[in-house]
């Protein structure tokens, strides 16, 4: 997750230089959102 947020800081420093990023950054941003939804809907076995 720092990576993340790292990445974020330095799409905000450097906007204009980094469209590929920033392209790149939103597709992970929808598998990270989806994986985390599956994720929440997915039953805690762990807990039995």
């Amino acid at each position: 997750m720092a990576e993340v947020i790292k990445m974020l800081s330095l799409l905000k420093q450097e906007p204009d230089e980094n469209k590929e990023d920033i392209i790149f950054y939103e597709a992970q941003k929808v598998c990270i959102r989806s994986q985390l939804l599956t994720f929440e809907e997915t039953p805690d076995n762990s807990a039995s």
